[in-house]
């Protein structure tokens, strides 16, 4: 029997592509620390934590002749997790609130146009027992995200479904989104606020901005309402040709990420206020997450996430703020969005 324990040197990562139904494995391995820059050169699962260095990117090797190994739900049995106590307080709604305050008078006085604010839920509804077993029903019933599981002695376990694609290689092109706003799934296109628009535009803004100053040649949709489990986004796909990418893919995700969508505009003055004002770590919410062989790329914003303790787990969420926004609202938005795997974990 294969125990994941908190002290092991090895790490294990589960995953499952958008629209397909096999699960992938690293098999148990030494996590290493690589740079942006040697990303296309390596084979493995990546990810990167929100408030991580610089240009550095940690990598899961592949098991088996640098190609992920395929699995079966039944080979998740014989993997127990010992996981470590939660030692984190989940966000009350009056330290949101007085967050939410803080930001507001900074988009009112600084130069600021959005910041992004984060909060986090505990439940006891996953916990070591049955983490893998939730992972399992989320790839049944989140079919458009990227459904990982994954374990680092250091970071902790982590299950999520994400529906942000940060850049993606597909049919001799590399696509990347600009997905913000936030709506409940029953809501008609003409529901769609000023303020939720701006807000999209923003990242829109972003991306399309980068690209020109680079001159890298583009594809834009227009924005587009998109399903991620109880919520609809606004979506605008920019596709780029293959042999114009490759050599911007290090540049683009040191300048890129975070986006707009996850830290706010302008990017530097919103991510220090994250972090000066948000009563948790977002660690690896909000950071990347995904695989790379060689130039097959396939990460991901890490949304709708949570980090798996001994007795429970702790949901992350957030949602962009400007000077329109509501305090109510916002809450609502962040309640809304954590429904996306509570829906799940209530079943099991």
């Amino acid at each position: 029997m294969n125990t994941i324990k908190d002290t092991t040197e090895h790490s294990i990562a589960f995953w499952r592509f958008p629209n397909q139904n096999q699960i992938y494995t690293t098999g148990f391995g030494r996590c290493k620390v690589i740079s942006n820059q040697e990303i296309t050169a390596k084979s493995g699962f990546v990810f990167k934590p929100f408030e991580g260095i610089e240009d550095t990117v940690f990598l899961i090797p592949f098991e088996t002749l640098n190609h992920p190994t395929t699995c079966k739900t039944t080979d998740f049995i014989d993997i127990t997790l010992q996981l470590s106590e939660n030692q984190s307080k989940a966000s009350e709604k009056k330290d949101y609130l007085n967050a939410f305050e803080q930001c507001m008078d900074l988009l009112q006085k600084e130069d600021l146009q959005k910041i992004v604010l984060s909060r986090t839920k505990q439940t006891n509804l996953i916990h070591e027992k049955n983490a893998l077993s939730f992972f399992i029903d989320l790839t049944k019933n989140y079919q458009n995200a990227f459904v990982y599981f994954l374990f680092h002695p250091e970071m902790g376990c982590w299950v999520g479904a994400t529906p942000e694609p940060l850049l993606i290689h597909e049919h001799s092109t590399y696509q990347t989104v600009a997905l913000a706003a936030s709506k409940k799934k029953d809501s008609l296109p003409s529901d769609w606020t000023k303020k939720e628009k701006e807000e999209q535009a923003y990242v829109s803004n972003y991306i399309r901005e980068y690209l020109q100053k680079y001159q890298i040649p583009f594809e834009e949709t227009l924005p587009t309402p998109t399903e991620a489990g109880n919520l609809l986004h606004l979506k605008t796909t920019f596709t780029i040709p293959e042999n114009m990418m490759k050599k911007h893919i290090s540049g683009f995700l040191d300048n890129i990420h975070p986006t707009p969508a996850v830290c706010g505009l302008p990017k530097q003055k919103s991510f220090e206020n994250i972090l000066k004002n948000e009563s948790h770590k977002r660690e690896l919410y909000t950071g990347y997450i995904g695989t790379v062989q060689e130039n097959n790329i396939s990460l991901f914003v890490n949304l709708r996430c949570m980090q798996v303790f001994k007795d429970e787990a702790l949901i992350y969420a957030g949602g962009g703020l400007t000077k329109a926004s509501n305090a109510e609202s916002e809450w609502e938005e962040t309640e809304l969005k954590t429904e996306t795997l509570l829906n799940i974990a209530r079943k099991i």
